[in-house]
């Protein structure tokens, strides 16, 4: 009888030490005034955690591949989550474009009385809320008139439509620069430290959003220029590269778009073996782009990561309806209490069975590879 009791009080314990862990939901909301649509700039904020020390961040993703446009359903407020059992971190970094970067303290006390349900408080689900607001170092700086993503960095840049970039292989003298100018209707403002990199104003011409014959022109001239492209800011005389970085696009879009493969990059290597590897006919790593496209690269940029999030949702999609219906045959109709079936129905659904696994096999290796995109390289 005291084993039994013993035992009791032993089982009690452990059951009471499980119940009562804690499962801590870290929220972050960024706050600001938005300039673009909302739904648009949450997607340039980037929410950072950081222990005591700073020895230790994690990078906070605004929601999952194909859930990562729930910005647009009604009510969500574009929050950062992150859920743990134990609170390892006290500062989040918030950047964004736009705003400063902010360092702000992570807030693992106060939790809203509001978040503390009946099925919080069953499961012991704690929500800690961090709200950051968001401010401009100075308040005359104009806005930005687009974002853009580069290398996973998120930047802003301005409409320069009177202007591009050049970078040359060899300084010019002056002379040479007067005939490179009128060669290709071009004035020149400005030239860097070394004389390579140079921003000219445009002649009777304007930087269109599609292909511009000038900067194709000018990319064409290889043994003088070595890059152009459309400027995003003239502070610093940066300007688009025409060579774009593709990661897991298939090849059929980058055709369409003209980039020509130039290499692999070693920050791809994972992604291009796993492309090789699954033989996904996709194209990753360096690509350049020598039809003189102007600001409708961003909008590309845009095109690419919708279409391919969308390409994401679908096959996701599809291989949960395959699973569902190969289960409801599994345990349904092939089932031995399921009823009396002959043998040519049983047959007939052993078929079906074979179709949904095959074509699970064709969607499983371009769903789990990593979602395409582009991004551009920046001369300045």
């Amino acid at each position: 009888m005291n084993k039994f009791i013993l035992l009791f009080f032993i089982v009690l314990i452990s059951v009471t030490s499980v119940c009562s862990k804690n499962t801590s939901l870290i929220t972050i909301i960024p706050k600001f005034t938005a300039h673009f649509d909302k739904s648009y700039e949450i997607d340039f904020v980037k929410v950072t955690l950081f222990n005591s020390d700073r020895s230790k961040r994690l990078i906070l993703q605004k929601n999952n591949s194909c859930d990562q446009f729930k910005i647009r359903i009604n009510g969500y407020k574009g929050e950062f989550i992150f859920l743990t059992e134990n609170i390892r971190y006290t500062e989040v970094k918030i950047e964004h474009p736009r705003f400063t970067t902010i360092f702000s303290k992570l807030n693992t006390i106060n939790i809203l009385k509001d978040s503390i349900d009946v099925f919080n408080k069953r499961n012991h689900i704690l929500i800690y809320k961090t709200i950051v607001v968001l401010e401009k170092a100075c308040e005359t700086k104009p806005e930005y008139d687009f974002l853009f993503s580069v290398n996973k960095n998120s930047q802003g840049g301005y409409f320069f439509r009177n202007e591009i970039g050049v970078l040359l292989h060899d300084t010019l003298s002056s002379k040479q620069i007067e005939s490179f100018s009128d060669k290709f209707k071009i004035e020149i403002i400005e030239k860097d430290s070394t004389n390579k990199l140079l921003r000219f104003k445009t002649k009777n011409w304007k930087v269109k959003d599609g292909r511009n014959k000038i900067i194709k022109l000018l990319l064409l001239d290889s043994l003088i220029v070595k890059d152009a492209g459309v400027i995003i800011d003239t502070v610093q005389n940066t300007f688009l590269s025409s060579f774009i970085k593709v990661a897991s696009l298939p090849i059929n879009e980058i055709e369409k778009i003209n980039f020509l493969p130039i290499s692999g990059l070693k920050t791809l290597n994972s992604e291009m073996n796993y492309i090789k590897n699954k033989k996904l006919e996709y194209g990753c790593g360096l690509y350049r782009c020598k039809t003189g496209l102007g600001y409708e690269l961003f909008e590309i940029q845009e095109n690419i990561k919708i279409k391919m999030t969308n390409k994401k949702c679908n096959e996701r999609d599809e291989l949960k309806a395959l699973e569902l219906e190969y289960f409801k045959i599994q345990t349904y109709n092939l089932s031995n209490s399921g009823g009396k079936y002959d043998g040519k129905t049983r047959e007939h659904k052993k078929e079906k069975m074979v179709k949904i696994y095959k074509r699970e096999q064709e969607i499983k290796p371009s769903y789990f590879a990593k979602t395409g995109r582009i991004s551009f390289n920046i001369i300045k």
